[in-house]
């Protein structure tokens, strides 16, 4: 299946438009209503997932999930471990390097 994409050029979009005042109450409303149609999606893939590991989903296995013109379709596949994310500015060490660098410290011999 082809996807068209848009007729509008990146260049075009003005980003970070301010909302005029009278229209901040509709934007807000807008604003909530993505956040519960986003905890509502999360809360309806975890329960769906929760029910199908309880009826013969492997462990090893995860769902994916599609919603195309208002229909669900579900895909099995490999259950991929979650990465944790450095936090915000901080570099990544290897362990070679965090026992060199914890070393050098005089907290590690």
């Amino acid at each position: 299946m082809a996807f068209k994409r848009s007729e509008i050029a990146k260049e075009a979009w003005i980003n970070n438009v301010l909302v005029p005042p009278h229209l901040e109450g509709a934007w807000d409303a807008l604003v909530e209503m993505r956040t519960k149609a986003r905890e509502a999606k999360e809360a309806f893939e975890r329960d769906f997932t929760a029910y199908m590991r309880d009826n013969g989903l492997p462990a090893n296995r995860d769902l994916a999930f599609n919603y195309n013109f208002g229909k669900l379709s579900v895909a099995e596949k490999a259950r991929v471990a979650p990465t944790l994310k450095p936090v915000h500015g901080q570099k990544t060490l290897d362990l070679a390097a965090f026992y060199a660098q914890q070393a050098a410290n005089g907290r590690r011999a």
